[in-house]
């Protein structure tokens, strides 16, 4: 996973029709209210399969699809998140039993909202997600 997110894009074009699975921890302030929507949107659009799930780390997202679009969903997320959101860091995780399959579609998957310390960010207020 790590030469996924690493991957020189010239290899890119050579995987085209390779297609990964990559389950991806993102650290940081990450609200819900508008990160869900983004990833959503952005995995969407590049035809890949997946959830995104919020936690008090921040964010895991399970992605699966060619490589190439999986490449491009990474940079999405480091160089195009929302106004607000302060990444800290990715990081490829390893995927158990216990997780949520694939599905057929990339959808967000909302559990009991995160209570972000008051300290987290003067600037953004975060909605109640549910």
């Amino acid at each position: 996973m790590k030469k996924l997110l690493q991957r020189p894009a010239a290899a890119a074009a050579s995987v085209d029709a390779d297609i990964g699975d990559l389950l991806l921890r993102v650290t940081g302030f990450v609200p819900a209210a508008e990160y869900h929507p983004f990833v959503v949107s952005v995995a969407r659009r590049l035809g890949l399969k997946g959830w995104i799930r919020h936690d008090a780390a921040g964010a895991l997202i399970r992605a699966e699809g060619y490589e190439r679009e999986l490449a491009r969903l990474v940079r999405a997320l480091r160089d195009d998140a929302p106004p607000g959101t302060r990444v800290r860091s990715f990081d490829p995780q390893v995927i158990t039993a216990d997780m949520p399959p694939v599905g057929d579609w990339f959808v967000a998957l909302v559990e009991e909202p995160i209570a972000y310390p008051a300290s987290a960010t003067p600037t953004v207020a975060v909605a109640d997600v549910a």
